[in-house]
């Protein structure tokens, strides 16, 4: 018997028996942003409850009991997960009645969490980078790793700081444009944002939303080019837009106004002769 037929009947057993194969999943990042397993979990379904409550506010009510019931941890876990994310700031609480017994009321605050939790994943991915480059002089453990981004995760409680401002204000563009991001987006926003700035992410976006072409992948893509072609400045977007359309023939397009800041530009630019392309190219050859 091979381990994946093993854990398959162990599963089947337990729903025979329980009626259910009751499991709980977590995203590792919970547990070792928080550096505790019980916390982790604690703010795992945290995550989860706060999706899903209708109330205007953003709280929702649960006993001890109930958390133990959901992912198995005891009375002093969750007194021990509230008072650590409590710190963080990232969870406010307050007790009122809930069907006639005093109840601990529960909210995340998604911002703080949102800020605490980018800032962990750039900080990681800053330090996994070093290493694979081979610039830190000594091979780092996965303790040394942890107890780095833990403190530097205390630092940022300590100091309530805000991302930085480059990105804070891209991600906000892109959230007002209805522009979603994955964690591993919102990780190369972070790094475009370092090279290239927020003017030039937000230009990105611009061009994007005038191509009908509202999407992370479409805007990385001439993020990429900028940053291959070794564009700094406005400046030179400006420059690469008039060497590809004087290398195209351009001068035929009449001006236009761009969207939302008001600039002016004339002729067609190197992504807005791809888009045309990707909408031009058979289905059966489109990139996915």
């Amino acid at each position: 018997m091979n381990l994946v037929d093993f854990q398959s009947e162990v599963f089947d057993i337990i729903h025979t028996f329980s009626g259910q194969a009751n499991k709980i999943v977590v995203n590792t990042v919970f547990i070792d942003l928080v550096d505790d397993l019980e916390t982790g979990l604690f703010l795992s379904q945290l995550v989860y409850w706060s999706d899903r409550t209708t109330r205007e506010d953003g709280y929702f009510y649960k006993t001890d009991s109930e958390w133990h019931e959901e992912i198995r941890i005891s009375k002093y876990g969750v007194r021990k997960a509230r008072k650590k994310l409590g710190e963080m700031s990232v969870l406010k609480t307050y007790v009122k009645k809930a069907n006639g017994v005093p109840t601990v009321h529960y909210k995340l605050d998604k911002n703080r969490f949102f800020e605490i939790i980018i800032s962990f994943l750039r900080n990681r991915k800053k330090e996994s980078s070093k290493s694979k480059d081979g610039n830190c002089e000594n091979e780092l453990s996965l303790t040394d790793i942890t107890a780095d981004t833990t403190t530097n995760i205390d630092d940022d409680v300590d100091k309530h700081p805000l991302i930085d401002e480059k990105f804070q204000k891209s991600y906000q563009y892109l959230l007002q444009n209805n522009i979603p991001l994955s964690e591993t987006a919102l990780q190369d926003l972070g790094e475009f944002c370092d090279v290239l700035g927020s003017e030039m992410v937000l230009e990105a976006v611009d061009r994007a939303i005038d191509q009908n072409a509202k999407r992370w992948k479409y805007i990385s893509g001439i993020l990429s080019n900028w940053q291959k072609s070794n564009v700094k400045t406005m400046a030179d977007v400006m420059q690469l837009d008039e060497a590809y359309k004087n290398q195209k023939g351009g001068g035929e397009h009449a001006a236009r106004r761009r969207r939302n800041r008001g600039h002016y530009q004339t002729g067609r630019s190197y992504e807005e002769e791809v888009a045309s392309r990707e909408r031009n190219m058979p289905s059966y050859i489109k990139r996915v």
